[in-house]
């Protein structure tokens, strides 16, 4: 497994602040940020957090399930380069879907790192001024065992910070 110490630090550093301070967390309803179907499952996100990483030229959208005795992990990676209504190809330099789920292990899937894994991302709205982004996006992900999971009607929409 592939995964940069900025990125970790980042990961830490988000996951400490949506624990130890207030958190504007989604409503329940179909206006929550990220949303999809996992094996079979429904996600929805009890948590967001999306930055703009100017180091690594993309919008990290990363989102939370909090549930007791569970947490999934839910990340979707956009480059700067995307356009609105291409789909952009996961693995690609930029281009990734994450998951982690505590009950299972924190056991990883990822989109950009094992070779197996395929999807999509397409942005349906992008304002750089306003600071939100929203899109569509659908895959296969695999872990270092070559387990599988399938997300697919995935869906955010939310605004992200600049860092």
């Amino acid at each position: 497994m592939k995964f940069s110490y900025t990125k970790l630090l980042l990961l830490v550093t988000i996951i400490g602040s949506l624990l130890f301070t207030a958190c504007k967390k989604s409503s329940s309803g179909p206006g929550s940020p990220v949303i999809a179907t996992v094996n079979g499952t429904a996600y929805q996100a009890t948590a967001t957090t999306a930055i703009h990483t100017t180091s690594f030229q993309a919008v990290w959208v990363e989102s939370y399930q909090l549930t007791a005795g569970d947490s999934i992990y839910l990340e979707i990676d956009i480059p700067d380069t995307a356009l609105v209504n291409k789909p952009l190809v996961v693995g690609n330099i930029g281009v990734d879907i994450e998951y982690q789920d505590t009950k299972a292990g924190y056991k990883g899937y990822y989109g950009g790192y094992i070779g197996s894994s395929h999807g999509t991302i397409t942005l349906s709205g992008r304002d750089t001024t306003n600071h939100k982004i929203a899109g569509t996006f659908n895959a296969v992900l695999y872990n270092n065992d070559n387990d599988s999971i399938k997300i697919t009607n995935g869906v955010f929409n939310t605004s992200y910070s600049l860092q």
